[in-house]
């Protein structure tokens, strides 16, 4: 199956939202640690762990993805070739 540009596209898109919604939860973190709100506090910390996940997800499938499409763009200049 394959990904194409578009789905490397998308992928590249998402990486930094991650990153900024990773940030905006560390800074609501940091204040809800400030104000002793610890149940909220847990929560938080439940999201940030999934979009640490997501963040390495990420990373794991992007060497993947542009291996992938530039084997599919060689194989296509190649039989273009013949």
């Amino acid at each position: 199956m394959a990904t194409g540009s578009k789905g490397i596209g998308q992928l590249l898109e998402t990486e930094p939202q991650l990153a900024e919604a990773y940030a905006i939860l560390d800074k609501l973190h940091a204040n809800l640690n400030a104000a002793s709100r610890s149940k909220d506090m847990q929560a938080i910390d439940e999201v940030v762990k999934r979009l640490v996940q997501y963040g390495r997800l990420c990373e794991d499938i992007r060497p993947s993805w542009t291996v992938k499409e530039r084997k599919s763009e060689l194989h296509r200049t190649c039989t273009e070739a013949l």
